[in-house]
């Protein structure tokens, strides 16, 4: 992952600016996934990609979940399963979107990120 993107993503996780919501990247109400904080960080730094409707829009629309054009520039699955859940074989503790949906708070995400990536 570029270095300079996960610091931001990490960033903006912890920095509030984001209200956590669960079921999309970005529901109508503007809250997020962690995974649409990521999403939103990316089209901020690149000015590429766009939110239509709570989904956003990168290379080809992919509903609830993160593009795949993005989540394989960044080496994550369009789920937000890390790689290292492979390893370890609990695939709850490494799914970033899984985490978001059952309540985990984004300070807390955001320091799976940094120990994972």
């Amino acid at each position: 992952m570029d270095a300079q993107l996960k610091e931001k993503w990490i960033a903006a996780l912890e920095s509030g600016e984001y209200k956590q919501g669960t079921g999309f990247l970005r529901s109508i109400k503007n809250e997020f996934c962690c995974l649409g904080v990521l999403c939103d960080v990316f089209q901020k730094e690149t000015e590429k990609g766009e939110w239509q409707n709570g989904h956003f829009v990168y290379g080809e629309s992919n509903n609830v979940f993160l593009p795949s054009y993005l989540a394989s520039e960044i080496s994550i699955s369009s789920n937000g399963l890390l790689k290292t859940s492979i390893e370890c074989g609990d695939l709850r503790r490494y799914n970033l979107a899984a985490l978001n949906d059952t309540g985990m708070p984004f300070k807390e995400i955001a320091q799976v990120i940094r120990e994972q990536f």
